[in-house]
């Protein structure tokens, strides 16, 4: 029960992104959102640089065996945090300097800061086993930060009162966190040991660099967007971006986090034995992204129909289906194949899949501008193109550590993909009809993808009720 309440808090994290883009969207300018955008898309790189490393080593070494080494790993837990704010100030003051905008830095250092601080809370509970703690943290601070950044965006009508509700939103959610959840807070830095610190550097530092590289892939095509497309086109470019990316991100953010702790603890207690735990893995994370992927192409139109205003709207429809394509490889990259890596704690090659996936997306984008022209759906194409030829490349670090890997399911889904498109031009007489006639497609084609690929159990469940 409580890894279903904790799959619930992830969809509705999920949920309450999309809702705070589409809002923002459409409470402020086109121009307005596009800086907006942008000032969240730097904190959220900012904050991953100088905090991913912490949190990926709590993931690998917290807790410990004991008491006393659990006491002890996460009072190095926090001093390595405290690491990490001198490092967010330097790259804030960087920042700062480069864009000459003091005050939008001061906020997006204080958005970051507290990201980091929760999210790395939020990681100590789940990893502790505290699912129903996690999910409720979860959910107040998704429902905190709605409610901050639509209240900035809806008094001031600017970008920069809507980065700046999400800062106040964001400390009321750490001090919430440090009222309910105390265990995780519990700490004496004393205690910090200097191995610890080395090992989380040693492990935690490559492996976030990763984690950095792929997360500047992104923020790589808005910045090269925003200075090749005009103010308008690029609204659409990153409404496409916002709207488009966070479906992939959430849902496997979601199945990581209750699919990928049994694989930790099946790979340290049966170094040498089979892997059904990682077979399942990648069962269920290829399977759920190709779902994913077909489910948005499908509703594209009605995404732009419901959701982008009228002066980008065509700029959206045009770009979304490159952006949808780009954002499932990207996924299957970042979360999928990389897992034997990061279980074998070889994350060089991990900093070499991301820097591959960098250099094919900037490439492509590049290539397809120039060959095309510069428009949004352009930019998209070649960036999808080189995140497919950086996933080619990265593939084989999935045999790595030696299991059975789903072929057979990824056809099955890659079958539902082609249903669920297929079904994007349908059109009925009325929104409504045409919206509940896709979902039934997409409910039938996902439901027999997971009944014939016999994701999660299903098949073997329903035969045990039909024999009952």
């Amino acid at each position: 029960m409580s890894k279903l309440f904790t799959l619930a808090a992830y969809f509705y994290q999920s949920i309450a992104g999309l809702v705070l883009v589409l809002c923002v969207s459409r409470i402020v300018s086109a121009s307005e959102y596009s800086q907006y955008s942008l000032a969240v898309a730097t904190s959220q790189a900012m904050a991953i640089a100088a905090f991913e490393w912490v949190r990926l080593a709590a993931t690998r070494f917290y807790p410990a065996e004991t008491d006393a080494a659990t006491r002890r790993k996460l009072a190095s837990v926090w001093a390595a945090f405290v690491g990490g704010v001198a490092l967010l100030l330097t790259i804030t003051l960087f920042v700062g300097v480069i864009q000459r905008r003091p005050i939008e830095a001061a906020l997006i250092f204080v958005v970051a800061l507290l990201q980091g601080g929760t999210d790395l809370q939020l990681t100590l509970a789940r990893f502790r086993g505290q699912l129903l703690l996690f999910s409720q943290l979860q959910c107040a601070r998704a429902t905190l930060l709605i409610i901050g950044t639509l209240a900035g965006a809806t008094l001031s009508g600017q970008a920069q009162g809507g980065l700046l509700g999400l800062a106040a939103a964001y400390v009321t959610t750490a001090l919430l966190f440090g009222f309910v959840d105390t265990k995780s807070l519990k700490v004496n830095l004393a205690e910090a040991n200097r191995e610890d610190l080395a090992a989380f550097l040693r492990y935690g530092a490559t492996a976030s660099g990763a984690s950095t590289i792929h997360l500047i892939v992104p923020l790589v095509l808005r910045w090269g967007a925003a200075r090749v497309i005009g103010l308008t086109d690029f609204a659409g470019f990153a409404l496409a971006m916002d709207l488009m990316q966070k479906p992939f991100a959430t849902l496997i953010t979601a199945l990581q986090g209750i699919v990928y702790p049994p694989v930790v603890a099946e790979h340290r207690t049966t170094p040498d034995g089979s892997r059904p735990s990682l077979t399942k893995l990648y069962q269920i994370h290829i399977v759920a992204t190709l779902l994913t992927l077909g489910g948005c192409l499908a509703f594209i139109p009605e995404f732009g129909q419901l959701f982008a205003p009228a002066s980008f709207r065509a700029i959206f429809l045009q770009a979304a289906p490159w952006a949808t394509i780009l954002f499932a490889f990207h996924a299957l990259l970042q979360n999928t194949v990389g897992v034997a890596a990061h279980l074998l704690r070889r994350a060089n090659r991990l900093v070499i899949n991301a820097t591959v996936e960098l250099f094919t997306v900037s490439a492509g984008a590049a290539g397809a501008t120039m060959l095309f022209g510069p428009a949004p759906s352009t930019i998209f194409m070649g960036a999808a193109i080189g995140a497919a030829v950086s996933l080619m490349f990265a593939a084989p670090v999935a045999t790595w550590i030696p299991c059975r890997l789903p072929w057979r399911s990824a056809l099955i889904a890659g079958a539902a993909v082609v249903c669920m498109t297929a079904s994007a031009t349908f059109e009925a007489s009325s929104l409504i009809a045409t919206v509940a006639t896709k979902a039934v497609v997409a409910g039938i084609a996902c439901g027999s993808a997971m009944l014939l690929a016999n994701v999660l159990g299903v098949r073997s469940r329903l035969a045990r009720i039909w024999r009952l």
